[in-house]
């Protein structure tokens, strides 16, 4: 490998926080580093698609609300637009989306 080439490659690896493997040829992860940067980005897609089917039933909701009068579609159809910037946990983004969900269903106005 070219020496320009190969400072390239380590200053690319030392900014990943990698170590470099083989002389400076490449850069490597090991097993377990590998296995948690994958989890990090899942839970990161699934945390942004969650966000995302309960923003936009919220736009929903929302729409439906304002068209009606009705201020609990609308109130629960701008909670379901914004929770899912204050939430992490994709668990209690799931629960706290299908409850603010069932509430138009149970409270009729």
């Amino acid at each position: 490998m070219p020496p320009l080439k190969r400072v390239l490659a380590s200053w690319f690896c030392a900014l990943k926080g990698i170590d470099t493997v083989g002389g400076g040829n490449h850069c490597e992860r090991s097993r377990p580093e590998r296995m948690r940067r994958l989890q990090e980005i899942l839970v990161d897609s699934t945390s942004l698609l969650l966000g995302l089917v309960f923003s936009a039933i919220g736009a929903a909701f929302f729409v439906y609300g304002r068209k009606q009068k009705r201020p609990v579609p609308l109130l629960c159809g701008v909670a379901l637009m914004v929770y899912p910037y204050f939430i992490s946990s994709n668990g209690w983004l799931v629960g706290i989306g299908v409850g603010l969900i069932a509430i138009p269903y149970f409270v009729r106005t």
